[in-house]
């Protein structure tokens, strides 16, 4: 059992003892007292290697679960710094240095731990360090891995098949590492060794025939034909041989004349051409190559020419025509809105599964010469197929499909001219070419109705009509120019079932209509859907709301109740309160008139109410006998006023008014200056005299006012001085009149009193009052304005008594005073928009003077005298001194 290997995880195994230690520790060995001292006590390899975490606390299973969970929190820790990281590179590189040192004291840290399995080797550390320094840096720098393609790369080696044109799945492998394909091996597999055709443009082909180091006087040719399956011999006679090769020597040079030359004969016919027999100028028959030609007709492909209109969503639904032997391969290109899509190639196999096209091999003959059986040759016939082009036209405006070639199963190919065709015109295909197709596609209609649907109906008056509020849109380019049909379903009134929608024998209505729609008028009441609409080229969507439901209400009528408003103070009626009970659609409109008895004007006056019950209080000012009259009534709907005469709605009452004053003019606020007084209107009614009174209120106090005998109604009330500016208010709050009753008033009225008088003074130019300029420049002299703008104010210049005062207007509060004139310039009166104001004595003058001009003055002298505006010397000697 000493030899058994323990694990590390185990406990230390017991020190083996060695025969001479056991000996020497026995009592009966050397004298029988004597005792040998132990051995020091050391601790064993097993001990030096214990876990850092007992096992007997965590066995080592458990640890390394733990160690896999904590490891799995860094992960998880790790993805979400990542995916919280922006693009600063200053953050990446934080958390990048961040996360390289919490893996190197994960990594470096784990085997000190001494957990069995995870006590890994100091390059197993460090290996396991860089791996994670790498993929730190791919989080923290989102520098992206190309997961998909490495997988799509590595299922291509379990499955590599492609979907092809015809519609299988292929091997692409087998095809673009097939060395036969580069030595030419499927191109000869599948043409044959010559082939030509004939169009009704070159009615003939020559077929070469290459003739080496011999002359032949005679050539048989055998022709196949396509349709009858029956053969001909075609002899090449000795004449037409030297007429031939003397044409063909003109091509050609004297040493390929020596050795071979090309012999071309023109044939007319279509069918498979082979050499039957050469005879040679010594009469014997000239060893021949298995060679023969294929002459078809040329392939051709056209369009079969559909409507050029087509709605947004439809199919191209047109067919592309071709005749041509199999297999075919057509390539057309297509363009959206002027955009290039590309080509596209479309292969046609063969209907035949026995055509040499596709199953001769290399170097066989198509007809073999020594066949006794008729064989089957049709598969060269050209073939007429429609090829379907069905796709959705998912896109608005012009779509243009071009054919550009076409090839046949002989390797005969036909090309058509890129340049563009002649621009269609709408709506006539008849003169596009067959071998484009133009459509023209367009946006869907699309109706709707507007400001009616099943909570809110439409109303009409009886007899009369409403157009029907349709909308219509579309995103064609010239809306405006479509004539659009539009139909709808219609319930009447009566028949319209409880849940608003129509039976099955309901009217289907068309008619038609110009963008954007609305001209249509609908006369009964019921129930109105829209159904279907279309313009000349596409059927449209119909969107909600699209039903609405049109009502007739009943006319406007009115009843009326009255009650007097009696006073007691007056003891008589003020008035009369009229209850309106009104019919129909409000708001309403009620016209009545108001007439005084004694000869007065009859006045008309207007109602007007939200409501369907309603009062009128009909308090005249004046007292007398009144007379009221109510004429018509209109609504909402039944705008013409409907005359009320034959209910005969004729009040009758006397009046005796309390007294009443109302300001004549009490909303915009009256502006004035400090110290002044403001006059106010007041009109009064009742019976003369009157007793007003009215308050004063400025910054919280209250002065009670009272005038009385007033015998004018129309009284001019004048406020006391008002000597603090700010704002006052005036309101009127009683009156009395001859029968001592007092009525209560509630109006007043603003004041705005200005804080002071507005003030205007010279300003400076560099300290000073006064300038001197050149004489003639514009001048700017500096004001300083207080008050309200504008200022309006007056000036003059002393120097100039005789030409008065002048006036300017002035906005700004340093606003300046152009001159250009010299002279002392006084201010004299000035007027801001409330008040006038004061001129400042100390700063009213400003002066004005011109710089003096250059001058030069000649002194007095006798030697100098003046004549005529000149200054002359006097005459001296030759040789004298002038002095």
């Amino acid at each position: 059992m000493d030899g058994t290997p323990r694990l590390r995880s185990a406990y230390p195994s017991s020190p083996r003892v060695s025969q001479k230690e056991r000996a020497l520790n026995s009592p009966a060995s050397g004298s029988g007292l004597s005792r040998v001292p132990l051995p020091p006590l050391t601790r064993s390899k097993s001990e030096a290697y214990a876990p850092v975490i007992p096992f007997s606390l965590v066995d080592a299973p458990s640890q390394r679960l733990y160690v896999l969970f904590f490891y799995a929190g860094l992960t998880t820790w790790r993805l979400c710094d990542s995916q919280g990281l922006t693009s600063d590179e200053a953050d990446s590189l934080w958390h990048f240095m961040k996360w390289v040192a919490i893996d190197t004291a994960f990594l470096y840290g784990l085997p000190g731990l001494r957990i069995p399995w995870l006590q890994w080797s100091s390059t197993t550390t460090t290996t396991v360090f860089v791996l994670h320094a790498v993929f730190n840096a791919l989080l923290m720098f989102h520098i992206s891995i190309p997961f998909g393609s490495w997988l799509i790369a590595l299922s291509k080696i379990f499955y590599d098949r492609e979907l092809a044109v015809a519609e299988r799945r292929i091997k692409p492998a087998s095809i673009f590492q097939n060395s036969s394909l580069i030595l030419g091996k499927q191109i000869i597999h599948i043409l044959p060794d010559g082939s030509f055709c004939i169009s009704p443009s070159n009615n003939h082909v020559n077929l070469p025939i290459l003739v080496n180091q011999t002359t032949p006087t005679r050539i048989d040719l055998v022709r196949f034909d396509f349709e009858t399956n029956t053969n001909e011999t075609i002899t090449i006679t000795k004449k037409e041989i030297k007429k031939i090769k003397k044409h063909s020597a003109i091509n050609i040079s004297k040493s390929e004349s020596e050795s071979a030359w090309v012999l071309h004969h023109a044939v007319k016919k279509i069918g498979l051409y082979q050499l039957l027999r050469v005879v040679d100028e010594s009469n014997l028959e000239v060893r021949r190559m298995v060679s023969e030609a294929v002459v078809v007709r040329c392939p051709s492909a056209t369009i079969r020419l559909v409507a050029p209109h087509k709605c947004k969503g439809e199919l191209s639904n047109f067919h592309l025509e071709v005749d041509a032997t199999p297999p075919i391969e057509v390539k057309y290109s297509k363009t959206i809105n002027g955009e290039e899509m590309g080509y596209t190639v479309l292969t046609i196999p063969s209907e035949l599964t026995d055509s040499p096209l596709e199953t001769r091999e290399t170097g066989s003959a198509i007809m073999p010469m020594t066949s006794e059986a008729q064989v089957d040759i049709s598969w060269a016939l050209s073939q007429s197929t429609a090829i379907p082009l069905n796709e959705s036209l998912g896109v608005s405006g012009s779509w243009h499909y071009q054919i550009h070639e076409v090839r046949d199963g002989c390797g005969n190919v036909v090309g058509y001219s890129d340049a563009p065709q002649k621009e269609p015109k709408l709506g006539r295909s008849s003169d596009i070419s067959t071998l484009e197709q133009v459509f023209f596609v367009h946006e869907r209609p699309k109706a709707t109705l507007h400001d009616c649907d099943s909570q809110n109906p439409l109303k009409v008056a009886k007899g009369g009509s409403k157009n029907l509020p349709l909308r219509l849109s579309s995103a064609d380019k010239q809306p405006e120019t479509s004539i659009y049909q539009v139909s709808y379903l219609f319930t009447p009134q009566q028949r319209v079932n409880f849940d608003q929608e129509h039976l099955e024998n309901a009217s289907r209505v068309e008619f038609t209509t110009h963008y954007p729609g609305g001209s249509h008028e609908i006369y009964d009441p019921g129930l109105y859907t829209l159904s279907t609409v279309r313009n000349e080229f596409c059927e449209g969507d119909i969107l909600e709301p699209s039903s609405c439901l049109l009502l007739t209400p009943p006319e406007p009528n009115l009843s009326i109740k009255t009650q007097p408003i009696a006073d007691k103070c007056v003891g008589s009626s003020l008035g009369i309160i009229v209850d309106l009970d009104l019919i129909g659609t409000p708001p309403f409109r009620v016209s009545y008139s108001e007439r005084r008895s004694g000869g007065g004007p009859v006045i008309p006056k207007i109602a007007k109410t939200d409501l369907l019950h309603s009062q009128l209080q009909l308090k005249p000012e004046h007292a007398g006998h009144y007379i009221y009259e109510f004429v018509d009534i209109s609504d909402a709907v039944y705008k013409q006023p409907r005359s009320l005469s034959r209910q005969n709605l004729v009040l009758e009452q006397d009046v005796k008014p309390l007294a009443s004053a109302r300001l004549l003019d009490p909303h915009p606020a009256r502006r004035t200056c400090i110290g002044e007084t403001v006059a106010l209107g007041v009109q009064l009614s009742g019976e003369a005299p009157w007793k007003l009174e009215y308050e004063l209120i400025h910054n919280g106090r209250r002065w009670k006012k009272t005038v009385e005998n007033i015998m004018e109604r129309i009284y001019t009330l004048e406020t006391d001085k008002l000597n603090s500016g700010g704002d006052y208010t005036v309101a009127l709050t009683s009156v009395t009149d001859h029968t001592e009753c007092k009525s209560f008033l509630e109006q007043e009225t603003k004041i705005q009193v200005a804080l002071q008088r507005p003030k205007v003074a010279f300003g400076f130019i560099e300290g000073k009052q006064s300038i001197l300029a050149l004489e003639g420049k514009k001048l700017e002299l500096p004001l300083r304005l207080q008050g309200d703008p504008p200022w309006t104010i007056k000036y003059r210049n002393l120097d100039f008594p005789d030409e008065g005062s002048r006036q300017r207007t002035f906005y700004n509060s340093n606003d300046r005073l152009e001159t250009n004139g010299a002279g002392v310039y006084e201010l004299t009166e000035i007027k801001d928009a409330i008040c006038p104001g004061s001129v400042d004595a100390s700063l009213n003058v400003f002066k004005v003077a011109w710089i003096p001009r250059p001058a030069v003055r000649i002194s007095d002298s006798t030697a100098v005298e003046s004549k005529g505006g000149k200054y002359v010397k006097n005459a001296v000697c030759e040789g004298d001194e002038d002095a």
